[in-house]
């Protein structure tokens, strides 16, 4: 027996919250990859989260598809950029209209955390980055002009990048 276009959207649904889910447990993953400064594992992970992310495309341009159907199967005409939340209104079953109204608000939930935790790692990163340069510019100093050419003037040393730390001992 053939899934209706509501059984249909609501198992691309729940595959789209399955990848959400697993992005969210990559991310917390790559958190304490990132806090050990374990570049391995940071690659490992991205890895992972590209390879998760693969099929989301193609699940989502299928729902979207799947929603136009819906939409003229329930007697409305099609709007193309419906939202989840307005299909729902639309849904006339009560069980069917939980089903989705769970599914929706489980999506935003999962997608909110996600971002929150792809900003957390962002932040994490540059914190890193800032202290690898921090750390740089103690040992060697600050880079001055060394990346250009120029032309030295009678008179004048040239200066070098000179660090806190002293390596003459």
């Amino acid at each position: 027996m053939e899934a209706t276009t509501f059984q249909q959207l609501v198992q691309q649904l729940k595959q789209l919250l399955l990848i959400y889910r697993a992005l969210f447990t990559f991310a917390d993953e790559k958190k304490n990859a990132i806090i050990k400064n374990d570049i391995e594992s940071i690659n490992m992970i991205t890895m992972k989260e590209t390879k998760a992310l693969k099929p989301v495309p193609e699940l989502e341009a299928s729902s979207r598809s799947l929603m136009t159907k819906l939409q003229r199967e329930l007697g409305f005409r099609p709007k193309l950029k419906m939202t989840l939340s307005e299909l729902v209104q639309l849904v006339i079953d009560p069980k069917q209209k939980q089903e989705l109204a769970e599914l929706q608000n489980n999506l935003a939930h999962m997608s909110e955390q996600l971002k929150k935790a792809n900003e957390h790692n962002q932040q994490l990163i540059q914190l890193s980055l800032e202290y690898v340069h921090f750390s740089l510019d103690a040992i060697c100093g600050p880079p001055e002009d060394e990346v250009t050419y120029k032309r030295p003037s009678p008179g004048t040393d040239v200066q070098r990048r000179t660090g806190l730390y002293d390596t003459r001992g």
